[in-house]
């Protein structure tokens, strides 16, 4: 199991995988060791066959897995978003009968399994995250043609900043080696998308609360036509939070994925909260839980 997730070590493997029968004999011998409960009758069950006999044969490649029990497949094992998504491509890629197929959904297990190939900050990194204009002057310096300027550099972030301020945090950059700059002057980006995992829990609160706050600004400051906010209230159970946490952050690299092979014009910043507003609803009947 993943310490840190919770889930089937299987799971946080998946995009290592080059067959969905492989992973889904591993990811059904692992919840027969840690969930004393599980039962492969009823996983199959979920998957629409009448014993698990037709599974095992699916297992062993004897038989297709059909599209009923496909589409039925990712939402059996818990997964949500770009998981779900490989795991159905990687099926139609191993079952593809004609090459045009196969070629078409190969293509997909690679769009996918390329997603999610962002760099982790190193230790020597994190203080990447101490200023909010590092992030966006990492995104200016690159795309931007400032022909060496940091009084245009530093007037292009959002509220403005300084020469000095711009100047210093491109230094920082290729210090930490989140940029480097070319032969011909212009600059470059060592990955052209960094995960923050890894970094004190501590110092991303700040950059986040940061951040939050750079939102409210914009959503007084802009009109509408320059930026985008929503909101919705309702009421969930945790599993739904959870479900939506993992729908957030498949959208969170979809986003990322989108942007990487875009022509950019603008930095822009995407921030998604989900929060409870109440204490526990509490049920007729139900005590209260911790």
């Amino acid at each position: 199991m993943d310490r840190k997730t919770g889930k089937a070590e299987s799971i946080g493997k998946l995009f290592e995988y080059d067959s969905f029968r492989r992973f889904l004999a591993d990811f059904i011998e692992e919840e027969k060791r840690r969930k004393p409960g599980f039962s492969q009758r009823a996983f199959a069950s979920r998957l629409g066959f009448s014993s698990t006999g037709s599974l095992s044969l699916v297992l062993s490649g004897k038989r297709r897995l059909g599209e009923a029990p496909l589409q039925k497949l990712a939402g059996a094992i818990g997964l949500a978003g770009r998981h779900a998504r490989f795991l159905e491509a990687l099926a139609r890629f191993n079952q593809a009968c004609t090459l045009e197929e196969r070629e078409r959904t190969f293509q997909e297990v690679k769009r996918l399994r390329k997603s999610r190939e962002f760099r982790r900050t190193l230790a020597s990194q994190f203080p990447y995250w101490e200023e909010w204009h590092h992030v966006v002057v990492r995104e200016l310096a690159v795309h931007m043609d400032w022909r060496g300027d940091w009084a245009a550099l530093g007037a292009a972030v959002r509220p403005p900043i300084s020469g000095e301020k711009a100047r210093h945090s491109v230094e920082r950059l290729l210090e930490m080696g989140l940029l480097r700059r070319d032969p011909d002057g212009s600059y470059a980006q060592s990955s052209p998308v960094l995960s923050a995992s890894g970094a004190p829990s501590s110092l991303l609160r700040e950059f986040k609360r940061e951040m939050v706050l750079k939102s409210l600004q914009a959503m007084d400051d802009l009109p509408p036509s320059r930026r985008h906010f929503s909101t919705c209230t309702l009421s969930m159970s945790r599993e739904s939070f959870r479900k939506l946490s993992g729908m957030i952050d498949a959208l969170r690299e979809e986003i990322l994925r989108i942007a990487s092979d875009d022509d950019a014009q603008e930095v822009y910043q995407a921030n998604f909260q989900v929060f409870p507003v109440s204490t526990e609803i509490v049920k007729k009947g139900r005590p209260s839980g911790n």
